[in-house]
């Protein structure tokens, strides 16, 4: 009964663990939904921010201000840690900018 008992804890401090990704040092989400003002990027949240970024023939912008769903998914990419995102950005030029930028 007691070793039951204590993998039931086990499986579910492993739930609760695995339910909030910025506690386990897991990437941001790099969605619409990317903020850089949230706690998941705190090694970068300063650059994230404030960098202002110089797409090729673009506006510029800064993440802690971006005004598109494309700049929002670039700055999800690269601050957020998840490379594959640059694929969903649809302006050729940013897009270049994502890949060149997550490398």
């Amino acid at each position: 009964m007691r070793n039951c008992a204590t993998l039931v804890l086990g499986v579910f401090a492993c739930a609760i663990l695995m339910g909030t990704p910025a506690l386990m040092g897991t990437p941001a989400r790099a969605d619409e939904r990317f903020d850089c003002h949230g706690p998941a990027v705190p090694k970068r949240a300063v650059a994230c921010q404030t960098k202002v970024e110089y797409p090729d023939g673009g506006e510029p912008f800064s993440c802690g201000n971006a005004r598109t769903h494309d700049q929002v998914v670039y700055c999800g990419a690269v601050y957020g840690y998840e490379q594959g995102w640059c694929l969903r950005i649809a302006d050729p030029a940013l897009r270049r900018k994502c890949f060149r930028d997550t490398e």
